[in-house]
Parts: C-alpha cells; sequence; structure tokens
C-alpha cells in the first residue's frame, strides 16, 4: 500500500487496533509508506506506541518504511 493507510496522522485506538488485526490477518506481507495524511513525520502514527505495539503483536506481515533507505537497484 502506497501511503494513506490511515486518513489522519493522529488515529484513535481503535481504528490501530483494527486495522492491524485485519492486516495481521492476511496471509501475505503488506508493505506500507506513509502518505500526506498519514504523514511519516515525528509524533506521527508510526511512531505512537501503541502502534508500534499493535503492530508487533497483531501484524507482524507489516513492514513499514518511515525512513529513507539506499536502494541497491541502480538503472543500467
Amino acid at each position: 500500500m502506497a501511503g494513506d493507510l490511515f486518513d489522519s496522522a493522529s488515529v484513535d485506538k481503535a481504528t490501530v487496533a483494527a486495522t492491524c488485526s485485519a492486516i495481521g490477518q492476511i496471509d501475505l506481507p503488506v508493505l506500507v509508506i506513509p502518505g500526506n495524511h498519514d504523514h511519516g513525520g515525528p509524533g506521527s502514527v508510526w511512531e505512537q506506541a501503541f502502534f508500534v505495539r499493535e503492530q508487533a503483536a497483531l501484524a507482524p506481515n507489516l513492514p513499514y518504511c518511515v525512513k529513507p533507505r539506499r536502494s541497491r537497484w541502480t538503472p543500467r
């Protein structure tokens, strides 16, 4: 999923729990990057302790990328 898993940077706990639970039931990895509504900046949902705990407990198949990483891919 490319951004905007949530429609706000401040998401209530019930929404986080329901989202992590639903994604955790998918038998595939679900890679998420922040969008313009659920940005990856300081104080975002991705850094909240509750989200981190729910993701680890309910959706271990949900890796999320909030920090830039250098790609190993190089164009030919």
